[in-house]
């Protein structure tokens, strides 16, 4: 539980660690990968918004894209909200098999949920720009 809520504390907000929770549990029980970039900023050290194919590739324990189910640990740690939405997820967004989500707006946190990959993939074409600017701007 605790390693999944931290992973979900770096991906969500409050507002959103819910349904983000559910998407992890769906991918999780279907038998994917949890892919989640925030494993491998942490595993790297770093903080860019719009990882790489190599950054992505990165042997470690912590990489979600490499390695199946968790990570050996929590990547930080998670606070009351994030822990409560992992035991609670999202009903209609687990029950609805949402197994993707996107980050929007870096300034915001919003995020748009996905069922498939095909819908993912237009979803990260569409914002892809604004995280290679957000990492520009901020040096990352």
């Amino acid at each position: 539980v605790l390693t999944l809520a931290s992973v979900v504390e770096k991906e969500g907000t409050t507002d959103t660690f819910s349904k983000v929770s559910a998407v992890f549990l769906n991918r999780l029980a279907s038998g994917m990968k949890l892919q989640s970039d925030v494993t491998v900023q942490y595993a790297l050290g770093i903080n860019t918004l719009a990882l790489n194919n190599g950054e992505i590739n990165t042997d470690s324990p912590y990489n979600t894209y490499k390695y199946d189910g968790l990570p050996i640990g929590p990547i930080c740690n998670p606070g009351q909200n994030a822990i409560t939405a992992v035991v609670n997820p999202d009903a209609e967004t687990r029950n609805g098999g949402y197994l993707f989500f996107t980050l929007t707006d870096p300034n915001t946190g919003e995020l748009v949920f996905s069922r498939t990959s095909e819908e993912h993939e237009r979803v990260v074409a569409q914002y892809r720009p604004l995280w290679e600017q957000y990492d520009r701007e901020h040096g990352n």
